[in-house]
């Protein structure tokens, strides 16, 4: 019966999935004066995303999503979660949220739907590569309308810079690994969270 279960619900969920979507696309395919109309890239993205975030919102989710280029992995991003994880922040970073398999475009989507939170690990790395600019596009659609909260690191790399690169950071408190420990930098967004979410996203 206990191998039954898993996959009984996850027949449930994926019949749930498609019922919601379907809403979601329906309604966003009528405009503001009520006629309906072609749905965009966009707009189906988005829906996506809102079902997703419906049906996986529960105490188990990430609270962080860790947005790093891979050269940036072992000096910030793993320490960074080893940090917050001693100070029982949930996380999801790419080498443990994804497996043999996955595809990964939607499998970030949907990481990036379930957390609230979102380090950019912003580097010379960073803006070189076209993966961690998708994420960080991603991360700022999310954090304009308030559903994320980025929360910008800047590595090896001065504020004037990562400015050129990624201009809507301008007015956003980051803080730098050239004046911040990485433990200093854990226990602060640590302290965010749980001031937010003083329970949902702990480890248990």
């Amino acid at each position: 019966m206990g191998g039954l279960l898993p996959a009984w619900f996850a027949g449930v969920n994926e019949v749930c999935t498609r019922l919601v979507y379907a809403h979601v696309s329906c309604t966003a395919a009528v405009d503001s004066t009520g006629r309906s109309g072609s749905t965009s890239p966009r707009q189906e993205a988005v829906g996506r995303l809102k079902v997703k975030t419906m049906l996986v919102g529960h105490r188990s989710d990430p609270a962080v999503f860790i947005c790093h280029a891979d050269e940036d992995k072992e000096d910030v991003a793993v320490p960074l979660v080893a940090g917050l994880k001693a100070r029982q922040i949930l996380t999801w970073i790419d080498v443990e949220g994804l497996t043999i398999g996955d595809r990964l475009r939607p499998s970030v989507d949907a990481a990036l739907a379930r957390c609230q939170f979102a380090v950019v690990v912003l580097s010379p790395f960073f803006f070189e590569k076209g993966w961690t600019r998708y994420e960080l596009d991603e991360i700022m659609y999310r954090s304009m309308d308030d559903s994320q909260m980025m929360l910008p690191i800047l590595h090896k790399i001065t504020l004037k810079d990562a400015l050129r690169h990624a201009p809507f950071i301008k007015g956003k408190v980051s803080r730098s690994t050239a004046d911040f420990s990485i433990r200093q930098i854990s226990e602060e967004i640590a302290r965010v969270i749980h001031a937010t979410e003083p329970n949902h996203h702990r480890l248990r």
